[in-house]
């Protein structure tokens, strides 16, 4: 729990960094641009680079956590039956879970990389009705495409290693297995819930929307290099990936879709869910409205010059994603209990007794087990 509480510490201070940094978009429903001086440029761009860094920080915890920790407490569960006294070990415990951790605080990290490589073009994003041309000094097209998709991977394989937890209707406990005659003391005992295998269904909506709207994302600029980097030959192509974009962006906005991703809403008031909802759709709204404005340029471009057939989206082969950094390897302090610990503080105290120095090879009862 130590380990869990310094991951989602690190974290916690991330997102704190995040939200202090200026407007960094229009806000839903706002009809004024909002302003950003030199001065609060720079200060975003650090507040970017230390959120990154602390983001992949927390994803090597999680992932160390997962390989060495974890991997010590299987065996006890093996021996306890998988129960810790009368209740189950908690989801916390388990390997997958903080390999899931890892998968997204690093997608949280690349998203937050995009935010800083589109920094230079905030101007002209702003100001600028979308659509082709590109900026000059805009990022390349395919290089967001492939962070997207490797931003999606992530948040897929994190989903993916939750739902090993969940477990299925019919492995839930039956009436068959309760006595069959019950005394009135029996009446009185609760029987303890399982833990094992709970992960709340709200961040399981999370990563499915976050995940939907990276692969939109990622199409809209696989639509969007089609179209601008391939000379007039690829308007086809341009058309389907962009209209593939669109139908995913507007399956996030469906009002079905909407009842299912309602995000972190627990122990909130009715207002503030409808707060974080509307601020939510304003971001999946603003990228909708960019892919309709490629979509209808593509659409007239194809139907006046063109004149290329729009390919199936499942006949488009999609590259794979690429990662722009890893997580940062977690090395754990050395302890400040065992004996060869207080050996090196006699040294550097200038202490030369023999006896103390014999004790830096020493083993004791619980060595390398304080976790």
């Amino acid at each position: 729990m130590i380990v869990l509480t310094y991951t989602l510490a690190l974290s916690n201070y991330a997102h704190s960094i995040l939200a202090s940094l200026p407007a960094f978009e229009i806000p839903a429903g706002s009809k004024t641009m909002p302003h950003m001086s030199s001065e609060d440029e720079k200060r975003t761009t650090a507040g970017l680079t230390r959120a990154v860094d602390l983001l992949c920080q927390a994803s090597g915890v999680a992932e160390w956590a997962a390989e060495n920790v974890c991997l010590q407490v299987e065996p006890v569960k093996g021996v306890s039956s998988g129960r810790l006294g009368k209740g189950k070990w908690p989801a916390e415990s388990s390997r997958e879970t903080f390999k899931a951790l890892s998968m997204i605080l690093l997608a949280d990290a690349h998203l937050t990389a995009i935010r800083k490589l589109l920094l230079p073009v905030l101007t002209y994003t702003l100001f600028a009705p979308p659509g082709p041309p590109l900026p000059p000094n805009h990022p390349s097209a395919p290089l967001q495409a492939k962070l997207y998709l490797h931003v999606h991977q992530l948040y897929s394989s994190a989903r993916a290693l939750l739902s090993v937890h969940q477990q299925p209707a019919s492995s839930a406990p039956s009436n068959s297995s309760r006595k069959l005659f019950r005394t009135n003391t029996d009446k009185d005992v609760v029987e303890p819930e399982a833990v094992e295998g709970e992960i709340i269904p709200e961040l399981k909506r999370y990563l499915a929307k976050e995940a939907q709207l990276a692969l939109a994302l990622a199409h809209k600029w696989l639509g969007i290099d089609a179209g601008e980097n391939g000379k007039g030959t690829k308007v086809g192509e341009a058309l389907a990936w962009v209209k593939d974009a669109q139908g995913r962006l507007e399956d996030l906005e469906d009002s079905k879709m909407r009842a299912k991703l309602k995000g972190l809403s627990l122990g909130k008031s009715r207002e503030r869910k409808k707060e974080e909802r509307r601020a939510r759709m304003g971001r999946v709204e603003r990228e909708l409205e960019v892919v309709k404005a490629w979509v209808k340029a593509y659409q007239k471009m194809n139907d006046t010059v063109a004149f290329q057939p729009v390919p199936p989206i499942s006949s488009l082969v999609t590259p794979s994603g690429r990662p722009i950094f890893g997580s940062k390897a977690f090395i754990p302090p050395p302890s400040k209990f065992s004996p060869s610990r207080i050996g090196h503080l006699n040294e550097e105290q200038g202490n030369d007794s023999p006896e103390l120095g014999e004790t830096e090879d020493t083993s004791y009862a619980g060595k390398g087990n304080y976790f």
